[in-house]
């Protein structure tokens, strides 16, 4: 009798491995570079991020007529390499993701008058 039973567990597992596995989903670009990254919202937005790679620490430059000051890069927590850019209308962060910059939350600067 319990022959029986080890060849029907066994068979049992078999065909559980030998059952084709349902292909995981390619997760989209918006889940690999996180809710918090977007779009530049500006022409000075715009300008600033094919320049960010290129220039390096501390430097000036100019941009859709405004000055702004390009911070050092630095290695974030996630791994990435980011900046801070501060120009007239305030600060923003931007990180290296894929290859190409983005702008995300900034978790470093702390606006004067913020708590």
């Amino acid at each position: 009798m319990w022959q029986r039973w080890l060849m029907v567990a066994a068979g049992l597992s078999l065909s559980a491995c030998a059952a084709p596995q349902a292909a995981e989903p390619a997760p989209d670009f918006a889940s690999l570079v996180g809710p918090g990254t977007r779009s530049p919202q500006s022409e000075l937005e715009r300008a600033l991020l094919p320049r960010l790679g290129d220039e390096p620490d501390g430097t000036e430059v100019t941009a859709a007529g405004q000055q702004v000051n390009l911070g050092p890069v630095y290695a974030a927590a996630s791994g990435r390499q980011c900046r801070v850019v501060r120009a007239p209308s305030g600060a923003v962060a931007a990180c290296q993701i894929e290859g190409a910059w983005a702008f995300v939350p900034d978790v470093v600067t702390v606006e004067r008058g913020a708590p």
